[in-house]
């Protein structure tokens, strides 16, 4: 049914979220200068219940100036699923909705059973993986955290990662990353290696505590270049792969480089090691790998057991 401009009383209408004081006092200023410029959208129920749907901040500014009566656009609904469905629509027409509120919309039409996660992206002109983001903001996150997200301190994009972490760390971790003022990218890749398997107990502490700090001992991901990456057969035939310079150049240059190395592993603190963890163990998986296909190249070539002399 269309909306109509009606005159409603104030004190009937129930609100749908708790709107930042601040956009409060800027929008008082601008209905005291230029009068009710985006009316409020109110649902009626038809059974007495008036739920706002759009204009929280006006509505509340309404009420702080004793205003009794607001021009609103209401419109008639069957039941809250289609309520919250027209709320999350117009809210995903701001130039900057409230994150954390968008979340309990979807929680509630997914609970409601009425929409599922791809009807709401559809519905939204959005991917699911952005919906289900957003779902972990009201699903997954500590209220304490919602609501450093709803007062525009967390950025969502954050949130949505911090989600990811338990909740018993969210908040001090949350804490860190607002006073360090570091971005996106950098919490993506610190609760990525916080939530692996292998991650060492101290460096998970050292991530909650000093994300700052920690951010610059984890290794960036190697780039991989098209023209670089060959793909090589499990069983290798030796003329397979052309040396550049001789076996006894190719052994003394690996023997030199080897020794370098592990000079430079004694050398180098525990916060380096940590920076090149990836790079040693997988190290550690082609030495392995090396060493592997060396004896099987002498047992194969049934080497006697001692090299003639010439």
């Amino acid at each position: 049914m269309p909306a109509k401009l009606q005159r409603i009383k104030t004190d009937d209408v129930r609100p749908n979220s708790m709107p930042l004081s601040q956009k409060v006092e800027t929008c008082k200023k601008l209905i005291s200068q230029y009068g009710m410029l985006a009316p409020p959208v109110v649902g009626d129920f038809g059974d007495g219940t008036k739920t706002l749907l759009y204009g929280d901040c006006e509505l509340k500014a309404m009420i702080e100036m004793k205003t009794d009566y607001a021009e609103s656009m209401v419109v008639s609904l069957k039941d809250k699923a289609e309520g919250d469905k027209l709320a999350l629509m117009l809210m995903e027409m701001r130039y900057s909705p409230d994150a954390v509120s968008q979340g309990n919309l979807i929680n509630s039409l997914i609970d409601s059973g009425l929409c599922t996660q791809t009807e709401i992206a559809a519905l939204l002109s959005r991917s699911v993986s952005w919906v289900n983001k957003r779902l972990s903001l009201a699903t997954r996150l500590l209220p304490e955290v919602r609501d450093m997200v709803s007062s525009r301190v967390l950025s969502p994009q954050s949130a949505q990662e911090i989600a990811r972490m338990p909740q018993k760390v969210q908040q001090g971790f949350s804490s860190k990353v607002v006073s360090a003022k570091i971005p996106k990218s950098a919490v993506e890749k610190l609760v990525a290696e916080y939530s692996k398997a292998d991650c060492p107990d101290d460096l998970k502490m050292l991530i909650v505590d000093d994300p700052a700090r920690a951010v610059g001992l984890i290794p960036e991901k190697p780039a991989i270049h098209k023209e670089l990456a060959v793909s090589v057969p499990n069983e290798v035939k030796r003329s397979d792969i052309p040396l550049e310079y001789g076996l006894g150049s190719a052994i003394t240059s690996c023997s030199a480089s080897m020794t370098a190395l592990v000079a430079m592993i004694f050398k180098e603190n525990s916060a380096a090691l940590y920076k090149h963890n990836k790079a040693l163990k997988q190290l550690c998986v082609d030495i392995d790998a090396t060493l592997k296909i060396i004896s099987k190249t002498f047992a194969e070539q049934v080497f006697p057991k001692e090299i003639p002399h010439d």
